[in-house]
């Protein structure tokens, strides 16, 4: 059942005209209009980055690929090496001391 509307004679296309000429005559009658924030000249593009992953450009605050689907690291630049072979590098150092200090009974 339609709701029924206290003037049936109401017109939405003469309301949506009327309420845009009041929005032309004062910006901040319209609470969805553009903030001034977004009115600031020379920001018109929004900021890309490569993705380390494939290269496409994203947008800098992205926290993933949209074309890859990989994470994308905050701050970039860091480490690409595994895990693994930092633990092995860490074992074998500690191997080598072992040998050099605690095997050698000095």
């Amino acid at each position: 059942m339609p709701h029924s509307r206290p003037d049936d004679e109401w017109d939405p296309e003469a309301e949506a005209a009327e309420d845009a000429d009041v929005a032309a005559d004062d910006p901040d009658a319209d609470p969805e209009g553009p903030q001034e924030i977004d009115l600031v000249a020379g920001d018109d593009e929004a900021e890309t980055v490569a993705c380390p992953h494939c290269g496409t450009d994203v947008y800098e605050d992205a926290d993933r690929c949209p074309h890859c689907g990989e994470w994308i690291a905050a701050g970039g630049g860091g480490s690409t090496w595994p895990l693994w072979v930092a633990g092995v590098a860490l074992v074998l150092i500690l191997y080598l001391a072992y040998q050099s200090y605690g095997a050698g009974g000095g």
